[in-house]
C-alpha cells in the first residue's frame, strides 16, 4: 500500500505495527495461536460465569471508567458521561439531562474525564 490508497482519508491516529511498537518480528502463526488461546479462556469464563461474570471482569480493566465520551451513530451524536457495559453488551451513556442511553453501535470519542 502507498500514501495514494489512503487519499482523502482522515486517519486520526498513526498507522502502527507490532514491530514499530516492540522492535520484534513476529511469526503470524505465533500470534494466531496465542489469540486463539486467549479467546478460548475468554470463552471458558464466558461458559462458566455468564455474561455478568465477564463484565464484571471487563470492569476492572475499562479505560473509559469516568470518562466524558461522544458517540456517533450515523446522523446522530450523543455526548455524556460513560456509565459502564450492560449485560447485552450495549454501552451505557449518561447525557448531561440525566436520560440513560444503551448504544448497541457507534463510533467513540474519549473527551476527557467526567464533570
Amino acid at each position: 500500500l502507498s500514501d495514494a490508497d489512503f487519499a482523502g482519508i482522515d486517519l486520526r491516529q498513526p498507522a502502527t505495527s507490532m514491530m514499530l511498537q516492540r522492535g520484534d518480528i513476529f511469526d503470524v502463526a505465533d500470534v494466531c495461536a496465542q489469540l486463539i488461546a486467549k479467546l478460548e479462556g475468554v470463552w471458558s469464563r464466558l461458559s462458566a460465569a455468564g455474561m455478568a461474570g465477564l463484565l464484571a471482569e471487563w470492569a476492572t480493566c475499562d479505560g473509559l471508567t469516568g470518562q466524558r465520551v461522544r458517540v456517533a451513530q450515523g446522523v446522530g451524536i450523543l455526548e455524556g458521561r460513560y456509565a459502564g457495559l450492560e449485560e447485552s453488551g450495549f454501552l451505557t451513556l449518561v447525557d448531561d439531562q440525566g436520560c440513560t442511553h444503551a448504544v448497541q453501535a457507534g463510533d467513540i470519542e474519549r473527551l476527557g474525564p467526567a464533570a
